[in-house]
């Protein structure tokens, strides 16, 4: 098995660890708490990111977090429910303020939703808490239906396009079925991973996986195939397309940095 490693402090807090890729991450506590107030991702190379966390004096809830180019600063009501969220653009003389702000009802589950922008969005509940109704900013309406599993079984569009869902006893979705006629099945392994789609024009594809059940390789039924190539963090870093005579057909590669982000893109069509 392929590990990471990592340094510890007496109480146990990480306070550096090695991904596999050999990126640092080092991280500051309250230990008391038992709370990161700072984060450096990419620690001791040129490309290292420090996050700081502030957090709210009751909640085990971040009150503000400050990262390269922004600050984001959180409020909360007296039951720990999110009601704003403030982001702030560091990378500017301007300074650009975008704000976000929700209330709830009494079952706790958010009411209304205001983008930045001013959009108001309105959701309605069950008594047992699942979304029946979601009004956007439009009055565009779209109703939802649930068993008694509480697994979602109908959606209607503001268009009034019904969407189905049948389910197995494994929480696995295994239909939709969009109009009343446009039907995908899905089929799964015993990890729970999915084995198989089959789309409404009736075309399948296999999905295969790698012994960490992470996805390696797309098929359909005419034998086109897409493979992956991970890196021991989970990465894609090589993917390649191949006709079903097994011809390359399109490649690509990636470079991946230290904090794990996309540097460079290579490949050929």
């Amino acid at each position: 098995m392929i590990q990471g490693h990592w340094c510890r402090i007496n109480n146990g807090l990480i306070t550096k660890e090695t991904d596999f890729n050999g990126g640092v991450i080092t991280t500051a506590w309250d230990a008391a708490r038992r709370l990161p107030t700072t984060i450096t991702r990419g620690a001791d190379t040129a490309l290292a990111q420090t996050e700081t966390m502030q957090w709210h004096a009751t909640f085990n809830l971040p009150t503000l977090v400050t990262e390269p180019g922004r600050s984001t600063a959180y409020t909360y009501d007296a039951k720990g429910n999110l009601i704003t969220e403030t982001i702030t653009d560091t990378n500017t003389s301007s300074g650009q303020v975008r704000q976000r702000q929700w209330a709830y009802n009494d079952q706790g589950l958010v009411a209304t939703a205001t983008e930045a922008n001013g959009a108001v969005s309105k959701y309605a509940y069950d008594a047992l808490g699942n979304l029946i109704q979601a009004t956007d900013a439009l009055g565009h309406v779209t109703q939802y239906a649930y068993d008694k599993a509480n697994h979602l079984i109908s959606k209607t569009d503001p268009n009034g396009v019904v969407t189905t869902y049948t389910w197995d006893a494994r929480d696995h979705l295994l239909t939709q079925t969009v109009g009343g006629q446009q039907t995908t099945t899905l089929t799964y392994n015993p990890t729970g991973t999915l084995a198989t789609q089959t789309l409404p024009t009736g075309a399948r594809l296999t999905y295969s996986y790698d012994p960490a059940h992470r996805l390696t390789g797309i098929q359909d039924d005419q034998g086109n195939r897409i493979e992956y190539t991970l890196d021991n963090a989970g990465n894609r870093i090589a993917e390649n397309m191949k006709a079903p005579s097994g011809n390359l057909t399109r490649t690509f590669t990636r470079g991946i940095d230290a904090l794990g982000r996309i540097q460079q893109v290579t490949g050929r069509e």
